[in-house]
């Protein structure tokens, strides 16, 4: 998959993790799978939020980290971390349309 394609998933979500592996390799997991990055320099939150066009408003509405993650911590751990942070932002999505009607 496109890296473009892959933010676009994650901004549809809410929820943009980037994680730096050993020798600056970065991934970029959707909730179900893990991409690499290619073509782009180390990415921290902010050059994330800048490449994509995510602005102070939409970034308080979002999640979005770019940590580092080492060789003993497993793939799957970081794909439940990313589903764990799908299923949270979804909720505050809810929460927040909810809160929208009731006002």
């Amino acid at each position: 998959m496109k890296t473009k394609k892959c933010f676009d998933i994650c901004k549809k979500s809410g929820v943009f993790y980037v994680y730096q592996a050993e020798y600056n390799e970065q991934w970029l997991p959707d909730g179900s799978a893990c991409y690499p990055i290619t073509g782009l320099p180390m990415l921290t939150e902010d050059s994330i939020c800048k490449l994509y066009d995510i602005n102070d408003t939409q970034r308080n509405k979002v999640c979005v980290q770019a940590c580092r993650i080492y060789a003993y911590l497993l793939l799957v751990e970081v794909i439940t971390d990313c589903l764990l942070s799908l299923n949270l932002a979804r909720t505050r999505q809810q929460q927040s349309k909810t809160n929208g009607l009731q006002n």
